[in-house]
Protein backbone atom coordinates (compact mmCIF):
# COMPACT_ATOMS: atom_id res chain seq x y z
CA UNK A 1 0.00 0.00 0.00
CA UNK A 2 2.82 1.90 0.69
CA UNK A 3 3.36 2.48 -3.39
CA UNK A 4 -0.05 3.44 -3.80
CA UNK A 5 0.31 6.52 -1.23
CA UNK A 6 3.52 7.58 -2.91
CA UNK A 7 2.27 7.72 -6.66
CA UNK A 8 -1.14 9.36 -5.48
CA UNK A 9 0.51 11.84 -3.49
CA UNK A 10 3.16 12.61 -5.88
CA UNK A 11 0.17 12.87 -9.10
CA UNK A 12 -1.38 15.06 -6.94
CA UNK A 13 0.46 17.97 -7.36
CA UNK A 14 -0.26 21.34 -9.70
CA UNK A 15 3.27 21.67 -10.79
CA UNK A 16 3.82 17.75 -11.34
CA UNK A 17 0.52 17.87 -13.51
CA UNK A 18 1.50 21.19 -15.51
CA UNK A 19 4.92 19.37 -16.23
CA UNK A 20 3.66 15.84 -17.35
CA UNK A 21 1.28 17.74 -19.34
CA UNK A 22 3.92 19.71 -21.16
CA UNK A 23 5.94 16.42 -21.62
CA UNK A 24 2.84 14.80 -23.49
CA UNK A 25 2.37 17.69 -25.43
CA UNK A 26 6.32 18.27 -26.40
CA UNK A 27 8.25 14.94 -25.81
CA UNK A 28 11.88 15.73 -25.92
CA UNK A 29 11.49 19.20 -24.11
CA UNK A 30 14.56 20.22 -21.93
CA UNK A 31 14.20 21.45 -18.30
CA UNK A 32 14.52 24.71 -19.12
CA UNK A 33 12.17 24.90 -21.81
CA UNK A 34 9.71 22.73 -19.03
CA UNK A 35 10.27 25.58 -16.50
CA UNK A 36 9.33 28.14 -18.91
CA UNK A 37 6.78 26.33 -19.88
CA UNK A 38 4.48 25.90 -16.94
CA UNK A 39 6.38 29.18 -15.18
CA UNK A 40 8.67 27.32 -12.78
CA UNK A 41 12.16 28.49 -11.61
CA UNK A 42 14.18 25.61 -13.26
CA UNK A 43 15.72 24.00 -10.00
CA UNK A 44 11.65 23.64 -9.12
CA UNK A 45 11.05 22.40 -12.46
CA UNK A 46 13.93 19.43 -12.38
CA UNK A 47 12.91 18.85 -8.37
CA UNK A 48 9.23 17.67 -9.83
CA UNK A 49 10.82 15.81 -12.64
CA UNK A 50 13.15 13.33 -10.43
CA UNK A 51 10.12 12.66 -7.98
CA UNK A 52 8.08 12.10 -11.35
CA UNK A 53 11.07 10.03 -12.20
CA UNK A 54 11.79 7.79 -9.42
CA UNK A 55 8.50 5.47 -10.11
CA UNK A 56 9.56 6.08 -12.87
CA UNK A 57 6.55 8.11 -15.29
CA UNK A 58 9.22 10.19 -17.34
CA UNK A 59 12.30 9.40 -19.05
CA UNK A 60 15.70 11.39 -19.30
CA UNK A 61 17.55 11.33 -22.41
CA UNK A 62 20.90 12.94 -22.26
CA UNK A 63 21.92 14.94 -25.85
CA UNK A 64 25.25 16.47 -25.45
CA UNK A 65 25.19 19.49 -22.87
CA UNK A 66 20.97 18.75 -22.68
CA UNK A 67 18.88 16.42 -20.94
CA UNK A 68 15.77 16.14 -22.96
CA UNK A 69 12.45 14.85 -21.23
CA UNK A 70 9.84 12.27 -22.18
CA UNK A 71 6.83 10.67 -20.62
CA UNK A 72 8.10 6.96 -19.99
CA UNK A 73 7.11 4.22 -22.61
CA UNK A 74 4.90 1.74 -20.91
CA UNK A 75 6.91 -0.92 -21.81
CA UNK A 76 9.71 0.35 -19.92
CA UNK A 77 8.23 -0.15 -16.56
CA UNK A 78 8.51 -3.50 -15.06
CA UNK A 79 6.21 -2.86 -12.04
CA UNK A 80 2.72 -4.35 -13.12
CA UNK A 81 0.76 -1.76 -11.05
CA UNK A 82 3.33 1.51 -12.32
CA UNK A 83 2.87 0.32 -15.92
CA UNK A 84 -1.06 0.84 -15.30
CA UNK A 85 -1.14 4.59 -13.55
CA UNK A 86 1.58 5.47 -16.46
CA UNK A 87 -1.27 4.58 -19.01
CA UNK A 88 -4.02 5.96 -17.63
CA UNK A 89 -1.87 9.03 -17.59
CA UNK A 90 -0.79 8.58 -20.68
CA UNK A 91 -5.14 8.16 -21.99
CA UNK A 92 -5.93 11.18 -20.38
CA UNK A 93 -3.13 13.75 -21.65
CA UNK A 94 -3.40 11.90 -24.92
CA UNK A 95 -6.87 12.54 -25.36
CA UNK A 96 -6.55 15.96 -24.19
CA UNK A 97 -4.06 16.90 -27.01
CA UNK A 98 -6.34 14.67 -29.43
CA UNK A 99 -9.21 17.05 -28.78
CA UNK A 100 -7.41 20.33 -28.95
CA UNK A 101 -6.17 19.43 -32.63
CA UNK A 102 -9.73 18.78 -33.24
CA UNK A 103 -11.44 22.49 -33.02
CA UNK A 104 -15.39 20.17 -32.89
CA UNK A 105 -14.23 18.75 -29.44
CA UNK A 106 -14.38 20.60 -26.23
CA UNK A 107 -11.12 20.77 -24.53
CA UNK A 108 -10.66 21.24 -20.64
CA UNK A 109 -8.94 23.81 -19.11
CA UNK A 110 -5.67 22.50 -17.91
CA UNK A 111 -6.20 24.17 -14.71
CA UNK A 112 -9.73 22.66 -14.60
CA UNK A 113 -8.28 19.20 -15.02
CA UNK A 114 -5.67 19.58 -12.94
CA UNK A 115 -7.78 20.11 -9.76
CA UNK A 116 -10.06 17.10 -10.93
CA UNK A 117 -6.74 14.67 -10.99
CA UNK A 118 -5.66 16.17 -7.77
CA UNK A 119 -9.34 15.55 -6.41
CA UNK A 120 -8.98 12.03 -8.00
CA UNK A 121 -5.43 10.62 -6.38
CA UNK A 122 -5.71 12.41 -3.03
CA UNK A 123 -9.02 9.95 -2.32
CA UNK A 124 -6.04 7.64 -2.26
CA UNK A 125 -3.50 8.66 -0.18
CA UNK A 126 -3.94 7.82 3.26
CA UNK A 127 -3.72 4.14 4.29
CA UNK A 128 -6.94 3.96 6.48
CA UNK A 129 -8.65 4.61 3.44
CA UNK A 130 -6.62 2.20 1.54
CA UNK A 131 -7.59 -0.38 3.90
CA UNK A 132 -11.15 0.28 4.15
CA UNK A 133 -11.62 0.11 0.55
CA UNK A 134 -8.98 -3.31 0.45
CA UNK A 135 -11.86 -4.76 3.40
CA UNK A 136 -14.81 -4.33 1.85
CA UNK A 137 -13.17 -5.37 -1.78
CA UNK A 138 -12.02 -8.93 -0.30
CA UNK A 139 -15.63 -8.89 2.34
CA UNK A 140 -18.20 -7.15 1.16
CA UNK A 141 -20.43 -4.88 2.96
CA UNK A 142 -20.70 -4.66 6.45
CA UNK A 143 -20.77 -2.24 9.24
CA UNK A 144 -18.61 0.95 10.66
CA UNK A 145 -18.04 -1.26 13.96
CA UNK A 146 -17.09 -4.43 11.92
CA UNK A 147 -14.54 -2.09 10.03
CA UNK A 148 -13.29 -0.30 13.19
CA UNK A 149 -12.61 -3.86 14.77
CA UNK A 150 -11.08 -5.42 12.01
CA UNK A 151 -8.72 -2.00 10.89
CA UNK A 152 -8.27 -0.83 14.43
CA UNK A 153 -9.57 2.45 14.46
CA UNK A 154 -11.67 4.71 16.45
CA UNK A 155 -15.58 5.62 15.61
CA UNK A 156 -14.28 9.23 15.13
CA UNK A 157 -11.70 8.47 12.59
CA UNK A 158 -13.96 5.77 10.80
CA UNK A 159 -16.44 7.86 10.58
CA UNK A 160 -14.05 10.70 8.74
CA UNK A 161 -12.62 8.74 6.40
CA UNK A 162 -15.71 7.29 5.28
CA UNK A 163 -17.47 10.02 5.25
CA UNK A 164 -14.66 11.36 2.62
CA UNK A 165 -14.72 7.93 0.74
CA UNK A 166 -18.84 8.27 1.03
CA UNK A 167 -18.03 12.05 -0.72
CA UNK A 168 -15.84 10.67 -3.46
CA UNK A 169 -18.28 8.27 -4.48
CA UNK A 170 -16.12 4.90 -3.56
CA UNK A 171 -18.62 3.82 -0.88
CA UNK A 172 -22.05 3.18 -0.52
CA UNK A 173 -24.25 3.24 2.70
CA UNK A 174 -27.47 1.21 3.15
CA UNK A 175 -30.11 0.85 6.24
CA UNK A 176 -30.43 2.62 9.53
CA UNK A 177 -29.62 -0.15 12.10
CA UNK A 178 -27.01 -0.18 12.05
CA UNK A 179 -25.70 0.58 8.48
CA UNK A 180 -23.77 -1.17 6.45
CA UNK A 181 -21.33 -0.04 4.04
CA UNK A 182 -19.78 -1.35 0.74
CA UNK A 183 -17.82 -0.38 -2.20
CA UNK A 184 -20.16 2.05 -4.73
CA UNK A 185 -21.17 0.58 -8.10
CA UNK A 186 -18.49 1.19 -10.68
CA UNK A 187 -18.84 4.83 -12.22
CA UNK A 188 -19.01 5.10 -16.16
CA UNK A 189 -15.86 4.94 -18.05
CA UNK A 190 -13.30 7.18 -17.33
CA UNK A 191 -10.14 7.92 -15.06
CA UNK A 192 -11.83 7.56 -12.00
CA UNK A 193 -13.15 4.14 -13.08
CA UNK A 194 -10.26 3.00 -14.40
CA UNK A 195 -8.05 4.19 -11.30
CA UNK A 196 -10.28 2.70 -8.97
CA UNK A 197 -9.75 -0.58 -10.50
CA UNK A 198 -6.37 -0.52 -11.08
CA UNK A 199 -5.90 0.68 -7.05
CA UNK A 200 -8.50 -2.16 -5.99
CA UNK A 201 -6.78 -5.04 -8.05
CA UNK A 202 -3.23 -3.91 -6.38
CA UNK A 203 -5.61 -3.85 -3.01
CA UNK A 204 -6.64 -7.37 -3.36
CA UNK A 205 -3.09 -8.78 -3.84
CA UNK A 206 -1.70 -6.97 -0.81
CA UNK A 207 -1.09 -9.36 2.14
CA UNK A 208 -3.29 -8.41 5.54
Amino acid sequence: MDLIIAVCRTLASRPRLHLLRALYAQPGITVNALAEAVKLPPFSASHHLKLLGSFPFIEAVPSGRQVHYRPAAADHISNNFLRDVQQLLQGVFAARQQAAAEPAQPVTHGAEQDEVLMKLFTTYTHLRRLLILRHLALNGACTAAELEQRIGMSPAAMARHLDKLLRRGLVSVAGDAPPTWDLAPLPKPGLCRSLRVVILHKLKLQKP
